[in-house]
């Protein structure tokens, strides 16, 4: 196979080579007039791209080939909540809901999470059905003893965060991005995994500037008192943050070494993370004036709220990557469900506690952007109290880092493993077992991110690229359903379209009344119903194609339809500047793609076909024969 070297089951490799064929084994790039060539065929090779769309058993069977053992461990509902959970806590809660409080909502803040978690989950749903149908983590499911389950039971009690990272095997795939290859093709999954890529740079970044504020309340200092204030540069790039770039190398060093390291380092910490959260609620109402509470509850009335929600979605990231555990569950149908809402839900009830607490220790007007909960406990005399709450944000922000740095490294080798990123980024260090390139390259990222960029830029862009992928599941979800090559009618096909195209366009129409602030009632009577009959056309007059084998979905079309549509109303919440950030990352992107990922992607996919053909191997990356879709 012309690619074999980067692909397939030639990922794990000795040394660390830096030549051509490292980055580009593919026949376009093999010298300068293949790829005058490549480029000349691009139209051709986009429009096969744009319909080419993985298989379920292609993305079952190919990383089950790539992996290099099975992993011998077997998860409860019980293992997934605390998963979900453990993943999710962190920079959010304890940064954001300050600085939104104060600058956004006011008291109302926990209206806010009420809204962020009720489009999270939406989104959970979604991901639910893709993960207990595609259980894309490559192992089989074993069947352990009574002794083994009660070991890992005790052991997830006293350390939920070990199960994560010990579970963040490199040989393992990645949930969005594999559903959307199988759903809405290879370009559409480039686009999502470009923007996961993104995703998870900005909210590592993100979190190592918040580590600043609280390592310095923790010192008795301002947080702007440890970083370096360059004049000459924009506002939101001026402050300089050395010691968050610090933390990152720290963290970046753990994941290369070993995943069991970072879980030996996480193990001493873990118990503290639950207590503190209790600490802060229990001690802080103790301390509660519920003057501060309802004397102006909704300041910055209901566009706040929204404008509050989106950007509080960020507290919420990290439940997708419960999605990637489904095959190492004993029962998929019952315990991701379960587990993955369970998780959502404690998620969403402790940080409206936290909200609330905090809302009735201090006026919202004097609350602390930087360090809130720390602040509100020195400012209401329990000046011993901050140390502990600094303590514990900062062990959950350092635990969030490590989640996410083995989290990042996983959807990075797997994304190269197709080739629409070098293959380079694809190895796994012989001696430490870990994705080293891929490891060093995203934190390399997030560093450089996090040195520049000021919290307020970064979650807003994060809650962008979050919302945008969320969305893209729920119309893979719809597609999944009510399409299947072969099987669909040209009429249904044509009519499913229309109606998605309809959900799209009456939810962008709606968010965009919102964002523009355009006064009266009278849009949202169009564009409301608009969404309500695009969704019951899709219910009435077309018959859905797939049944779900394990575990569906309830009220689909309904359900997703709904999660499109508060995902994009969300998006219309977000300042404009944030948009044009985005705009020229997806810019970006689609030039990358157009340049290099399409050909290496298409080059890839066509040896491969030719080696199934050839009977070298048993699964290619299949091409539907349908028209495109979408």
């Amino acid at each position: 196979m012309a690619v074999g070297d980067g692909g397939g089951g030639g990922v794990r490799r000795r040394g660390c080579g830096c030549s051509k064929e490292d980055f580009f084994p593919e026949e376009s790039f093999s010298s300068w007039e293949a790829y005058g060539r490549a480029l000349r065929s691009t139209g051709a090779r986009l429009a096969d791209r744009l319909t080419a769309r993985s298989l379920d058993a292609t993305e079952l069977h190919e990383v089950r080939a790539r992996s290099g053992a099975d992993m011998k461990r077997d998860l409860t509902w019980w293992d997934l909540a605390w998963f979900g959970v453990g993943a999710v806590i962190g920079a959010g809660i304890f940064v954001l809901t300050g600085q939104e409080a104060r600058n956004a909502v006011g008291p109302a803040v926990v209206i806010s999470y009420v809204v962020s978690g009720v489009s999270a989950m939406l989104s959970v749903f979604c991901y639910t059905e893709f993960a207990v149908e595609i259980p894309v983590a490559g192992q089989r499911w074993n069947q352990p003893s009574v002794a083994f389950f009660t070991v890992k039971l005790i052991g997830l009690v006293r350390d939920p965060l070990t199960l994560i990272l010990e579970s963040c095997s490199p040989d393992t795939d990645c949930g969005s991005f594999a559903y959307l290859r199988v759903e809405l093709g290879d370009f559409m999954a480039f686009v999502a995994a470009g923007n996961i890529l993104l995703e998870y740079c900005i909210g590592g970044a993100a979190v190592a500037r918040a580590w600043t504020s609280y390592f310095a309340t923790l010192l008795n200092h301002h947080p702007n008192d440890f970083r370096i204030h360059a004049a000459s540069l924009a506002a939101d790039y001026s402050r300089l943050d050395p010691i968050a770039v610090a933390v990152i190398a720290i963290i970046c060093l753990l994941s290369v070494l070993s995943t069991k390291a970072s879980s030996r380092f996480n193990y001493v910490l873990s118990v503290l993370h639950v207590a503190v959260i209790a600490f802060i609620i229990v001690a802080g109402l103790t301390k509660a004036d519920a003057a501060n509470l309802t004397r102006h509850f909704m300041p910055y009335g209901p566009r706040g709220v929204f404008a509050a929600s989106a950007v509080l979605f960020f507290a919420y990231i990290g439940f997708d990557a419960v999605s990637t555990m489904a095959e190492e569950t004993r029962d998929p149908a019952r315990d991701i469900p379960v587990g993955l809402v369970g998780a959502m839900a404690l998620t969403t009830a402790l940080y409206c506690a936290l909200a609330v607490t905090l809302c009735l220790m201090v006026p919202y007007g004097e609350i602390d952007p930087d360090a809130p909960f720390s602040v509100a406990f020195a400012d209401r005399g329990m000046g011993w109290a901050k140390y502990v709450v600094a303590f514990g944000a900062l062990k959950g922000m350092t635990t969030v880092l490590l989640v996410s740095a083995v989290g990042q490294a996983r959807y990075l080798t797997h994304i190269a493993r197709t080739h629409m990123m070098p293959p380079w980024l694809a190895r796994v260090h012989p001696g430490t077992g870990t994705p080293v390139n891929a490891t060093v390259a995203m934190l390399l990222a997030t560093a450089v991110i996090a040195f520049f960029t000021d919290l307020n830029v970064l979650s807003n862009l994060l809650s962008i690229s979050t919302l945008f992928i969320f969305m893209l599941v729920a119309v893979a979800l719809l597609v999944r359903r009510y399409y299947v090559s072969g099987e669909t009618s040209r009429a249904d096909r044509n009519r499913l379209a229309a109606c998605i195209a309809a959900i799209l366009a009456s939810s962008v129409a709606t968010a965009t009344c919102w964002g523009l602030d355009r006064g009266g009632w009278v849009p949202y009577a169009v564009t409301v119903p608009a969404w309500l009959a695009a969704t019951a056309s899709l219910w009435a007059l077309v018959p859905q194609a797939r049944a779900p084998k394990l575990w569906g979905v309830p009220m689909v079309p309904w359900l997703p339809s709904a999660s499109i549509a508060i995902n994009v109303f969300l998006l219309g919440s977000i300042d404009s500047k944030s948009f044009m950030r985005f705009g020229i990352w997806t810019a970006a992107l689609l030039v990358y793609y157009l340049f290099v990922g399409l050909h290496a992607s298409y080059d890839t996919a066509k040896a491969l076909a030719a080696d199934a053909v050839a009977g070298k191997v048993e699964d290619g990356d299949a091409k539907t024969s349908a028209p495109p879709m979408l």
